[in-house]
């Protein structure tokens, strides 16, 4: 089975669940990138409207095809009870291309249930599987560690996808 994780990741905690996931799975991975600056007072505001209003953000141009995949596992942050907008632009942009399709995402404490939906009904199609992370669990400072419990639940989320290879 030929695996992409596609990810977007504000200040890096969902990078690196990203990078874990690809590592144990050993699979592609492609950086969802905003064409506009999300840093300071300035790119908090436009995100979160764009949030509000279910708009759609900039991105780049992704370099790997989803169509070259049999599942694509698609990681976000949970800004206000919902996918980024760049994740939305991703998932709009590309929808078509996904066979199958599994997500994750990373929060401060809520929104989980609420962003997978949303994921599913934007791209039409049930995940087969879904890993909702919150941030407190991460430990803080320069090399955000991933959390033993979190690891654990990285694993069950991998496990899970190999069982339902199809």
């Amino acid at each position: 089975m030929k695996v992409l994780i596609a990810y977007y990741s504000m200040k890096g905690t969902t990078k690196r669940v990203a990078e874990a996931l690809a590592g144990r799975l050993r699979c592609d991975i492609e950086e969802i990138r905003s064409v506009r600056s999300r840093k300071g007072l300035w790119g908090f505001v436009v995100s979160g409207f764009e949030v509000a209003f279910k708009q759609l953000g900039t991105i780049h141009p992704t370099k790997l095809d989803p169509a070259a995949y049999d599942l694509i596992i698609i990681g976000t942050p949970v800004w206000g009870n919902n996918m980024s907008s760049l994740t939305r632009t991703y998932l709009t942009q590309y929808r078509m291309k996904f066979k199958r399709v599994a997500f994750f995402c990373t929060c401060s404490s809520s929104g989980i249930e609420s962003t997978f939906r949303n994921m599913g009904d934007l791209c039409g199609k049930e995940p087969v599987a879904s890993l909702g992370l919150t941030a407190d669990d991460f430990k803080k400072g320069s090399d955000m560690q991933i959390s033993p419990r979190h690891i654990r639940e990285i694993e069950v989320f991998v496990k899970q996808l190999g069982e339902r290879k199809e």
